[in-house]
């Protein structure tokens, strides 16, 4: 949630009654580059505590926008745990992960190993496991045998979010920033427009 000042509510409140036909659009203007900048504050603020790829974070994170109106929020399930640092020991071929930046790679467990099977379609048959270049995934053996096999996973962007309140304070802090600068840039061009 953003909250202004008085001051800039206040020219806010100036400009809509000088300026009622051009002032929204300024308005709306700061309201979108805040949502973009609060987005850009999500996905650098993930990545300064977890090891994780921003590209998988920003997948999450959506703006929904109206015109004088926006919410950013993250929405999704668990990330893969290909996306966080993995590694492969050479002697004991024990897998191990670290999700959080600040902590250490840790044991995975037994039955656990590194692959890279993409379930798709052969020629000539209706379905099977393919191998694809540069997409490998962290798999479980269930059973005894070579399958099933299920793919492991860590932890969501939103829990990774409300985990970290520290975080959210510095992100609405960035937020509030960016708005009172735009609106204040915003209503200087507009001023000057019209002189």
């Amino acid at each position: 949630m953003i909250t202004l000042d008085a001051r800039t509510v206040m020219r806010t409140e100036e400009f809509l009654k000088r300026f009622p036909k051009e002032a929204p659009k300024y308005i709306s203007d700061a309201v979108n580059r805040t949502a973009t900048a609060t987005k850009t504050a999500m996905v650098n603020r993930i990545a300064e505590t977890h090891v994780v790829q921003p590209a998988a974070v920003k997948k999450t994170i959506h703006i929904t926008r109206s015109p004088l109106a926006v919410v950013v929020s993250s929405l999704g399930t668990a990330i893969r745990l290909a996306n966080f640092n993995i590694a492969q020991e050479i002697d004991s071929h024990q897998v191990m992960a670290r999700v959080l930046r600040g902590g250490s790679m840790k044991p995975l467990g037994n039955k656990i190993f590194i692959g890279s099977l993409i379930r798709g379609r052969k020629k000539g048959k209706a379905g099977g496991f393919t191998y694809q270049k540069n997409k490998f995934a962290v798999f479980k053996r269930t059973g005894s045998s070579r399958l099933p096999i299920e793919q492991k996973y860590g932890p969501a962007v939103p829990s990774m979010l409300k985990a970290d309140e520290v975080g959210i304070k510095l992100i609405e802090q960035r937020a509030q920033t960016v708005m009172k600068d735009r609106l204040n840039r915003g209503f200087d061009q507009l001023e000057r427009k019209f002189k």
